[in-house]
């Protein structure tokens, strides 16, 4: 048992009333709430109102001059939580939003010439996130006939993102996703919680209400099942009560009024409760209940009563479910890698299969019919080629059709495809070797089960630690020079399962860089493709020759600092050099190159930011 089952809520609710003077209260847990924040965030992407990419430069708080630029950014669905930020008195909910795909490009402040410190290609499995309280408590409001309960991500406050490992870095980064809500349009930042219809005049019909967020008992603990666990609580003048209650603070002994009691299986049996004051207990029926309930429940969800008491006011426990006519499809979201197979179906609420289905598969990225992938008439998805993706990530809305009793369905999931089957954070990065050397952290985003096998290219130079589960690892520069100015250092990891391996490179040098090469670092470039470098000063040279020190791609005239890219990509990472002499003095400069295997397509919408 529990430390809150349905026998402790209700000794807490024994002869005394726990609304408040409110004429009633509805709670519903976080895993309703956010599994509703998942169907429209799905549901935004067959809409054309999903978060539309995010690119921009942001100003960083711990490095002077240092600025981090992020790209095709992706943001996944809002969550909420209320492990720390709920609170009666504060009424704060915690919202993840997980990066699901992106670019990070950081260039290494305070030096004469520029170079790369980290460059990451992002996947949801890095585990990066932006995170924000909001205050739930400021929606109130008073409704004639219709009202909308509204969670406006613009709203957010203390916003943060943990791209880079220091934390004074993340406060800048967390603004910069703040402006991006800010300059979105309501239909892309603003999520629905409830749709509240006052068209009722019996005496429980809602006509006023308040929202606060609960913390669940023991959530605030790191190692209890249900951490983060909580709920969101409104409080409702019926029509029956000639004035509004009061709100209840912390520790004035509100009670949590779900249950955490569990079926044989581990699955919690409820999820949401209903309470209606003692002195208006005697006008309550089904259909008050529903009025009730449908203050913070989907429109094609319903409150599904499971059993109710009264030891002084009513209360009615529950789940809030698909209603007996909604079809829903599984999965909902998913992701996969390119070439990769899922299969979806349709099922009624009650888990019977939904048969003659019709499917259909569209990327939001592609152009092209092969871009979209395939589904055929079983709903078995293929995702496209690597030579159709057009993205780093594409989104792509799989829809199922059905008439059933002459009723037309439609139901979609969301899919999100990925270029690349293993990807390490970071892809590049660069140090300066000295006694107390500054280690590269690496994450290996592949799938959970499989077993991976880190290495060092040849010769070996720094160390190697790997941690945990085996996807993380760190790497230790050496604290002595080395025989050249430059050394590349190549991190590699083996899926046994996928029978794939990616790379990390590293570059080392000896001292700073005394010549800046522009550009010093290049992104997405893809095969065939050119480029032209130039050296930054002018000071007069009897010589300029550009060579390709590790990685694939020529310069085709030494002198000219054209580079053409490899026709197929191989190497993910191309470091190039330039040689400049003159008379007795010659400087060296560099330039890292990371590569596309996918032809850049229709990306989408961009939201752009300079701050």
């Amino acid at each position: 048992m529990g430390i809150n089952s349905r026998e402790e809520i209700l000794k807490q609710m024994a002869g005394q009333s726990v609304t408040f003077g409110w004429g009633a209260v509805t709670v519903f847990n976080k895993t309703r709430l956010n599994r509703l924040l998942e169907q429209q965030y799905v549901s935004r992407m067959e809409g054309n109102s999903f978060f539309p990419g995010f690119a921009g430069e942001i100003s960083l708080s711990s490095s002077s001059n240092a600025t981090v630029k992020l790209d095709s950014v992706i943001l996944g669905k809002p969550l909420l939580s209320f492990e720390q930020a709920a609170s009666l008195d504060e009424s704060m909910a915690t919202v993840t939003l997980n990066i699901v795909s992106g670019n990070l490009l950081l260039m290494q402040p305070g030096e004469k010439a520029a170079r790369v410190n980290t460059s990451l290609k992002i996947r949801e499995s890095h585990g990066y996130q932006v995170t924000m309280r909001l205050q739930l408590s400021m929606i109130t409001g008073s409704v004639s006939e219709l009202g909308v309960v509204m969670m406006d991500l613009s709203k957010g406050v203390d916003f943060s993102c943990n791209l880079l490992p220091d934390a004074l870095d993340q406060v800048p980064l967390g603004t910069g996703f703040k402006d991006f809500f800010n300059s979105l349009p309501e239909t892309q930042r603003v999520f629905v919680l409830g749709v509240l219809d006052m068209g009722s005049y019996d005496p429980l019909a809602p006509k006023e209400f308040s929202i606060l967020t609960q913390r669940a008992p023991g959530a605030d603990n790191l190692t209890a099942s249900n951490y983060g666990d909580g709920g969101v609580v409104v409080f409702v003048r019926v029509a029956a009560d000639t004035e509004i209650g009061n709100l209840p603070r912390e520790g004035s002994g509100f009670p949590y009024l779900i249950p955490d009691d569990q079926d044989e299986l581990g699955q919690d049996i409820y999820s949401a409760a209903v309470v209606v004051t003692q002195k208006w207990s005697d006008y309550v029926n089904d259909k008050s209940i529903e009025q009730l309930s449908n203050l913070l429940v989907p429109g094609a969800d319903s409150f599904l009563s499971k059993d109710s008491a009264e030891p002084f006011d009513y209360i009615n426990f529950g789940n809030v479910n698909p209603s007996a006519t909604q079809l829903v499809i599984h999965p909902l979201l998913s992701t996969l890698k390119v070439g990769q197979t899922q299969a979806f179906s349709v099922k009624r609420s009650d888990g019977t299969a939904v048969s003659g289905v019709t499917w259909t598969a569209k990327s939001l990225n592609s152009h092209t019919l092969k871009g979209d992938g395939a589904i055929n008439s079983d709903g078995i998805y293929t995702a496209m080629g690597v030579d159709d993706i057009e993205a780093d990530t594409a989104r792509v809305v799989i829809t199922g059709t059905v008439i059933l009793d002459d009723v037309f369905y439609k139901v979609s999931a969301a899919v999100m495809v990925t270029a690349e089957r293993m990807v390490i954070a970071p892809q590049v990065s660069s140090r300066i070797i000295e006694l107390t050397p500054k280690t590269v952290t690496l994450f290996a985003a592949t799938s959970a089960t499989s077993k991976l096998t880190w290495s060092l290219s040849l010769p070996l130079v720094g160390k190697l630690e790997v941690l945990g589960s085996g996807n993380t690892a760190i790497y230790t520069p050496p604290t002595a020079e080395q025989a050249t100015f430059e050394t590349v250092q190549v991190i590699s990891v083996y899926d046994e399962a996928l029978k794939e391996t990616a790379q990390s490179t590293v570059v080392l040098f000896n001292n700073y860089l005394s010549l800046g090469v522009s550009p010093a670092h290049t992104s997405h470039l893809t095969r065939g493709k050119t480029v032209t470098f130039a050296v930054e000063d002018d000071f007069p040279a009897d010589t300029t020759t550009w060579s390709v020190i590790r990685g694939g791609g020529a310069f085709e005239n030494p002198q000219s600092g054209i580079f053409t890219a490899p026709d197929p990509v191989v190497d993910p990472v191309t470091l190039v050099k330039c040689v400049k002499t003159s008379g007795i003095f010659t400087f060296t400069g560099y330039s890292t190159i990371e590569f596309d295997k996918f032809e850049e397509g229709l990306a989408g919408q961009s939201w752009q930011s300079s701050l």
